[in-house]
């Protein structure tokens, strides 16, 4: 007589999807550029990503995930966060918002008008 396997035992359709993987990382945001850096974040990530909502900070939602940019109320920094289904994905998400925040600060802090920077406020 063959064995068999137990019914759910070893049957990939019975086994629950996987966690999402959560990234996290706060980055400086000076309170001086923080409101500009965050219009443009709005801008930017509206035209990329699939839909974002814009409550307490910018989130935006991918296929493959979601991205929120948040700054904080008390200190000059901003949280930068991304779900996804693997670590690779979410690092990635998270590695463009921080690039998109840090290249922001930059082009504010040298003093680049504000219209003339390559990403406009939504």
């Amino acid at each position: 007589m063959a064995s068999r396997t137990p019914p759910g035992k070893g049957d990939e359709r019975n086994q629950p999807p996987a966690a999402p993987v959560l990234v996290e990382r706060e980055i400086p945001l000076p309170a001086d550029v923080k409101t500009p850096v965050m219009e443009r974040v709005a801008g930017r990530l509206a035209r990329e990503a699939e839909r974002t909502v814009n409550i307490d900070g910018v989130k935006a939602f991918y296929a493959d995930g979601w991205l929120l940019i948040r700054p904080s109320g008390t200190e000059p920094t901003c949280q930068v966060s991304a779900e996804s289904p693997t670590q690779a994905g979410a690092e990635a998400l998270v590695s463009s918002g921080t690039t998109l925040v840090h290249d922001l600060v930059a082009a504010l802090s040298t003093g680049v008008p504000a219209d003339e920077l390559w990403c406009d406020p939504a």
